[in-house]
C-alpha cells in the first residue's frame, strides 16, 4: 500500500514538471508590424506621390544614432508648365533644406525631380528600371540602377527586390539609395558612414 502511494505521487510529480516544462516552452508572437512600412500600398510606383504622405527616418553616423530624424512630408500640388507636381518638404530641415517638386508620369510611372537649379526636370526613379541604366541630374552628379534586387534589413522589416540607385560624382560614389515599389525610399548609405532608416510612414 505504501509503495503504490509512493508511486502515485512520483507519478502526479512527473505530470507536473512536464507540464511546466511544456508551459516555458510557448512562444510568445512577436508584435505585428505595419504592413504599410513593411509591404507599401500595392502601387506601381517606387515613389508614391499623394497628398499627406510621410516618411520618417532615423539617422545614424558610423553606427551612431543621432537625435535628429528627418520627416518627409507630401503637403500641396504647384502647377509648373502646366503640369503638376506635388510639393515635398523635410519637417527638420535635414535631408533636404528647401521645398522639392516632384511628379510621376502616369503611363510609365517614372518620377521627375523639378530642378530648383534651372527649373529642369530630372528623373529621380524611373518606374521600371533597368539594371546600369544611368542619367544625369542638374548638380553634374550622375545617378545609376546599380541592382534591381537588393535587400535592406531594418529593426522592424526585412526588404527584398528593392532598386538600388547609387550617385556619383565623376568616378566618386556619393550614396546609394533603396526604393521599394509602393512604399519610397526606404534606406539612404553614403560611404562617409551615415544611414538613414525608414522607421515609419504614412501613405495615402
Amino acid at each position: 500500500m505504501k509503495n503504490s502511494y509512493i508511486y502515485s505521487l512520483l507519478m502526479l510529480l512527473g505530470v507536473l514538471l512536464t507540464a511546466s516544462k511544456c508551459k516555458k516552452q510557448e512562444v510568445i508572437p512577436a508584435p505585428l508590424v505595419s504592413t504599410i512600412l513593411c509591404d507599401g500600398n500595392g502601387s506601381n510606383s517606387y515613389f508614391p506621390l499623394v497628398n499627406g504622405d510621410t516618411w520618417k527616418y532615423n539617422h545614424s553616423i558610423l553606427m551612431s544614432l543621432q537625435t535628429i530624424e528627418p520627416e518627409l512630408v507630401i503637403f500641396g500640388t504647384t502647377t509648373i508648365n502646366s503640369l503638376t507636381y506635388f510639393q515635398l518638404k523635410d519637417n527638420q530641415v535635414y535631408l533636404y533644406s528647401t521645398i522639392q517638386n516632384f511628379r510621376s508620369d502616369l503611363g510609365t510611372n517614372d518620377v521627375y525631380l523639378n530642378s530648383n537649379i534651372d527649373s529642369q526636370d530630372y528623373l529621380f526613379v524611373p518606374g521600371t528600371p533597368i539594371l546600369n541604366q544611368e542619367w544625369a541630374c542638374d548638380n553634374g552628379n550622375i545617378r545609376k540602377v546599380s541592382n534591381l534586387t537588393a535587400s535592406v534589413n531594418t529593426v522592424s522589416c526585412h526588404y527584398k527586390d528593392l532598386i538600388e540607385i547609387s550617385v556619383f560624382n565623376g568616378e566618386t560614389l556619393i550614396q546609394r539609395e533603396y526604393f521599394k515599389k509602393g512604399l519610397g525610399r526606404v534606406f539612404i548609405f553614403t560611404p562617409g558612414g551615415d544611414r538613414y532608416t525608414l522607421t515609419s510612414t504614412n501613405l495615402n
